[in-house]
């Protein structure tokens, strides 16, 4: 097979090293896999309970303007979305720039730079989108990421970020030297001008104010309960911050 179609995206495989074709057959497999999850019958459950997918309806409306990516990796992302993104990794930024060049019709771009230093002018974006990344960025550098981030947004644009809530990693993994709560990170985004911030109650459904998550932090932070806490409660932190 000569190419192969993911995210829309068709992939010329000759020549790519072979890095890239790993990494190009991995993502396809998860995104094999996420389609027969999709499928199922709890999944379109679900969808039938909570008629309003917050993903839909906050993240992916955003994600169709001007968005930058922090800490893309490889980039499969980043090209699907005609994205711009950033990382720290250069082999990792190689192998992005590689299936760049494999690809046609793709308006996404990289950079190298530093999640505390974007080499943007004020007011770029739309959207800026992080995924699994905050946690990795050391303490002291969270303030000014944040400010950062706050710069390139436009008046009203939304940076969307996920990372592990700090109560459920005791230790933490490695790597990990940033956690924080619902509430934590609410506290170092708002003086860098954050205004809103909002989350999914469920995995599926409305964004609403952080009250309800921080609400079920203090019940945990008391031992209160234990059980039944799950991803789509406060296990993973999931917030879209408004400047």
């Amino acid at each position: 097979m000569h190419s192969r179609t993911l995210r829309d995206l068709r992939f010329r495989r000759d020549g790519l090293s072979p890095d890239c074709l790993c990494y190009l057959e991995h993502k396809l497999a998860r995104v094999e896999r996420d389609e027969r999850r999709r499928r199922s019958f709890l999944r379109r459950l679900r969808e039938a309970l909570f008629r309003t997918d917050w993903e839909r309806e906050y993240l992916e409306a955003y994600l169709e303007k001007r968005t930058l990516v922090v800490g893309c990796g490889r980039g499969i992302e980043v090209l699907g979305l005609g994205a711009v993104g950033v990382d720290v990794d250069l082999a990792a930024l190689r192998v992005a720039a590689e299936l760049r060049r494999s690809v046609d019709g793709s308006a996404g771009a990289f950079a190298a730079a530093d999640g505390a230093y974007l080499p943007f002018r004020d007011g770029s974006f739309d959207t800026v989108f992080s995924d699994n990344v905050v946690e990795h960025l050391p303490g002291a550098t969270l303030p000014g990421h944040f400010r950062e981030v706050a710069r390139v947004l436009r008046p009203g644009g939304r940076y969307v970020f996920n990372t592990p809530n700090r109560l459920f990693e005791d230790p933490p993994r490695p790597g990990h030297v940033s956690l924080h709560t619902y509430a934590e990170w609410e506290e170092i985004a708002r003086p860098a001008g954050f205004r809103e911030f909002v989350t999914p109650r469920r995995r599926s459904g409305p964004a609403e104010p952080l009250d309800w998550k921080k609400r079920m932090e203090i019940r945990f932070a008391e031992r209160a309960f234990r059980l039944g806490v799950s991803r789509s409660g406060v296990r993973m932190v999931v917030i879209l911050a408004t400047r």
